[in-house]
């Protein structure tokens, strides 16, 4: 059952329309630090990923200290996410991952502002209502 459970939070994150999720990372001073993000790619619950700024702080947050976690969300499952979140700053992915809806915030994908951020999962928490089940576990 836990396979099917798993395919189908993975099925959620994968065919989601641009999915806001909760985005927590600690603060300077080691309290949870949360915030709204824009998924633009994902690989299942393995990997997903994110645009912001690299002044922000987000970013410093990040950059001292990756480990993190991302919630998504809705009456009808709640997917919890905790792993570890790195910066990448390759032009090519960014362009990759860059949405048009963002002109207002960079001048572009080449903004040395924006970066994409790689959130790595290492652990779950599923519970998906349809199914009737909840799970937790490490990813694998």
């Amino acid at each position: 059952m836990n396979e099917k459970i798993l395919a189908e939070a993975a099925k959620i994150i994968n065919e989601a329309k641009d999915p806001l999720m909760a985005f927590s990372v600690l603060d300077e001073k080691g309290y949870p630090s949360a915030s709204c993000v824009g998924i633009t790619l994902a690989n299942g619950m393995k990997e997903l990923y994110f645009g912001s700024d690299l002044e922000g702080n987000k970013s410093r947050r990040v950059a001292a200290n990756g480990k993190s976690s991302l919630c998504y969300f809705s009456n009808d499952f709640n997917i919890t996410l905790v792993g570890t979140t790195e910066i990448v700053n390759d032009v090519e992915f960014k362009k990759a991952n860059w949405r048009n809806e963002w002109a207002s915030m960079w001048s572009g994908y080449d903004d040395p502002d924006y970066v994409v951020f790689k959130f790595t999962t290492e652990r779950y928490s599923l519970c998906l209502m349809a199914m009737d089940e909840q799970i937790y576990g490490e990813m694998v």
